[in-house]
């Protein structure tokens, strides 16, 4: 695999340095046999990274014995998040490609590792870890250009007033479409009464029009969200 990897000083009052990435990697690298890394800049992309803090990305190449072992590979990545913030003070955010085994070139799992960090951070910023493979219908919204987005919501009168829309009502159509449309589990992850979750649904289909408890208005407030983010 390769990984792209994002170092960002988290701005929280800690005392936090880029310089510790460069040892950390190192240290990663006694304990993988074949690991590399080294700096890169992506030419015209680095925009999309940029938060409140400086940014500082690497590139890993990490050999991998088995091709079974993803769900290994997420767990070990995400202790290095983990591990990171505690130890350094700092963000990261990882990029995973393709197994390598049967891509094209090193250079296209490389393309793919950024891919995944550049459009796994626009589309789920909340996440910190990015596999190329499991990014889903996220390959397709970032292929749209901007022309057919803009004619795909013109086309939808519940965004010509999406303004209206308040942060909490927002958060509760992410939340209710996080979790499938359940209304039970929807409530517990937002800490809300039943009848208050009712209660914002509704004003939610009185604002857009779209009723979130229907599957096809689920999927365009979904679509709309996803490409006004």
């Amino acid at each position: 695999h390769f990984l792209c990897l994002q170092f960002e000083e988290s701005h929280a009052g800690e005392e936090s340095s880029l310089d510790g990435a460069e040892a950390f990697l190192t240290e990663l690298g006694s304990l993988h046999e074949g690991m590399m890394f080294a700096r890169y800049l992506p030419d015209g992309q680095a925009d999309i990274l940029t938060g409140d803090g400086a940014t500082l990305i690497w590139t890993v190449f990490l050999p991998q014995s088995k091709p079974n072992q993803e769900d290994e590979l997420l767990r070990e990545l995400k202790s290095w998040v983990d591990l990171v913030s505690s130890e350094l003070f700092l963000q990261l955010r990882i990029g995973i490609s393709r197994n390598c085994d049967g891509a094209p070139s090193g250079y296209a799992c490389l393309q793919d590792s950024l891919f995944a960090l550049l459009q796994g951070f626009r589309f789920r910023p909340e996440d910190r870890v990015y596999h190329y493979n499991d990014l889903g219908i996220i390959h397709l919204l970032a292929g749209i250009s901007q022309t057919a987005k803009d004619r795909f919501l013109d086309h939808l009168h519940a965004m010509d007033r999406r303004a209206e829309l308040a942060p909490e009502l927002k958060e509760t159509a992410w939340a209710f479409m996080k979790n499938d449309l359940n209304i039970t589990e929807t409530a517990r992850s937002l800490y809300l009464h039943r009848n208050s979750l009712m209660y914002r649904l509704d004003r939610i289909l009185e604002i857009t029009g779209l009723d979130l408890r229907r599957f096809e208005d689920a999927v365009l407030m979904w679509l709309c969200l996803h490409l006004l983010h």
